[in-house]
């Protein structure tokens, strides 16, 4: 119980970067901003973003313009975030938590259940019947794949297409990170979205952008 209350409180301060909840989605109401934004308290220098005290670095990810949008979240040095968006679907987000306010769990332990706590109690409960469609580790970092129907942040003929959310969990420096990006359906074409290995491999490529 103990366990949820703080993950609870954690993923609820970092809720304009998970961008979906039952009444606000403060990302997918951006779409169609036609303009970009940069609203930071980290630094951003020759394309690598760096978090306050140096917590982690990220490589800034390629956004089209005009609608490019980042935005970071700090709190008191034992949680924070960046998310990266623009208006063609690009979302990208890297969270974070001091792994020590987490008392009496192993590392592996507290990926499972971070996992299970975003998908049962941010995820399922949406009007969007989000499912839960991978959820394995790879060596020592637990990937989870979310299905998201007409979750996307984009629209055609004024309805959402449909997306996944692939997000991998991993701890590092007394931290648990949660990397998450989407992949949507194409306004323009019939491509494949909801491929599972695509994903896995586009999260990997995100770990070589995090340091």
């Amino acid at each position: 119980m103990i366990y949820k209350q703080i993950m609870f409180g954690v993923l609820l301060g970092s809720m304009f970067l998970t961008g979906c909840t039952a009444k606000n989605d403060m990302l997918r109401d951006q779409i169609g901003s036609y303009r970009n934004y940069i609203n930071i308290q980290g630094s951003i220098d020759k394309g690598v973003y760096t978090f306050p005290n140096n917590t982690f670095q990220f490589k800034v990810p390629s956004l089209v313009k005009p609608g490019a949008r980042i935005k970071d979240y700090k709190d008191k040095d034992f949680r924070g975030g960046i998310s990266f968006s623009d208006d063609i679907g690009t979302l990208i987000r890297v969270e974070f938590i001091n792994k020590n306010i987490i008392k009496g769990h192993s590392d592996r332990e507290i990926l499972e259940q971070s996992s299970t706590f975003l998908y049962n109690t941010m995820y399922k409960p949406t009007k969007m019947k989000v499912k839960r469609i991978y959820n394995n580790f790879i060596d020592d970092k637990l990937y989870a794949i979310f299905d998201f129907p007409e979750g996307s942040t984009m629209a055609k003929n004024n309805k959402r297409l449909n997306a996944i959310r692939g997000s991998v969990f991993f701890i590092k420096d007394n931290n648990l990170f949660i990397i998450t990006r989407q992949s949507s359906e194409s306004n323009v074409m019939n491509a494949k979205y909801n491929d599972i290995p695509q994903m896995i491999q586009m999260l990997q490529n995100d770990l070589r952008s995090f340091k």
